[in-house]
C-alpha cells in the first residue's frame, strides 16, 4: 500500500519548520496515515445472516454484501464503502446487479451524530441506450431512423421517404417504449426533399406517430423529425 511521505507533509507551517505550529504535525499525521490504511486494506466480505444490520457498519472500510441485510438499499447485493470521522458516518452502496441492466446503481446516506441516519438517496445515474425505430413498410427509403434513451427519456430522431401514398390513420413510426402520455411539440415535417411543408400531417396516436385522419402523405415525400418524450 502506498503511503504519503511525512518528510514532505510535515514541513508545512509558515517557517518550514516541523514544529508544533506545522499544519499537520507528527500526531496529526500518524492518525491521518492509519485511517488511510484502514480504508484501504479492510476490503472484506460481511456476514452470511440476512439479519445482519447495516446500521452497525460504522468503521472505514469496504464491505461486500451477498444478501440484503437490515436498513440497507432497496436491492439484494452489492458492495458498501464506509468513511467515518468522531460521530459523522457516510455509507455508500454499489449494486452488484447485472452487467447492462442495473449494476450502475448506487446509493448514499450520512449519520452526523450518534444514532440517526439519514434516508437512503439513489444517485440519479443512467446508463445511455440507443437503438432504431420500426417504420412504415411504405418507407423503403430511410436515411434516419434513431432513438436514444436515457432514463425514462426517449428522443426520436428520423428522416424516411415514403415509395407510396399514406393515407389518414396509418403509422408513420412506432415508438420503441410506451409514452406515459402523449408526446408534446413532435417537430415533424414533411418535406419535397429540399423545402419543409409543415407538420398537419401527424399525430400521436396509441403507440405511433400517425398520419392524421383526412390528410394524405404523398408518394415521394420526405418526413424528417425530432422529438423528446417521456416513458414508462
Amino acid at each position: 500500500m502506498a503511503k504519503f511521505n511525512k518528510k514532505n507533509w510535515l514541513n508545512v507551517g509558515d517557517s518550514g519548520a516541523n514544529d508544533n505550529n506545522s499544519v499537520l504535525n507528527k500526531t496529526t499525521m500518524n492518525d491521518l496515515e492509519n485511517r488511510i490504511e484502514a480504508i484501504t486494506t479492510t476490503t472484506r466480505a460481511s456476514g452470511q445472516s440476512s439479519d445482519d444490520d447495516m446500521n452497525n457498519y460504522t468503521e472505514n472500510g469496504i464491505y461486500y454484501f451477498p444478501y440484503q441485510p437490515k436498513n440497507s438499499p432497496p436491492v439484494v447485493n452489492g458492495f458498501l464503502v464506509v468513511m467515518s470521522y468522531n460521530n459523522t458516518v457516510k455509507q455508500l452502496f454499489f449494486r452488484h446487479g447485472t452487467a447492462n441492466s442495473n449494476d450502475f446503481e448506487t446509493y448514499v446516506r450520512t449519520r452526523n451524530d450518534a444514532t440517526t441516519w439519514s434516508d437512503w438517496t439513489k444517485f440519479f445515474v443512467e446508463r445511455t441506450r440507443t437503438g432504431t425505430v420500426t417504420c412504415n413498410s411504405a418507407f423503403t427509403n430511410i436515411n434516419v431512423n434513431k432513438y436514444t434513451k436515457v432514463g425514462n427519456l426517449v428522443h426520436i430522431y428520423f428522416r424516411i421517404q415514403a415509395t407510396k401514398e399514406i393515407s389518414g390513420g396509418q403509422p408513420i413510426i412506432t415508438l420503441p417504449f410506451k409514452a406515459v402520455e402523449n408526446p408534446n411539440d413532435l417537430n415533424v415535417w414533411i418535406s419535397d426533399g429540399q423545402y419543409d411543408i409543415g407538420t398537419k400531417f401527424f399525430a400521436y396516436v396509441a403507440g405511433n406517430l400517425t398520419a392524421m385522419h383526412g390528410d394524405i402523405v404523398p408518394a415521394n415525400k420526405w418526413i424528417h423529425g425530432s422529438f423528446w418524450y417521456v416513458c414508462e
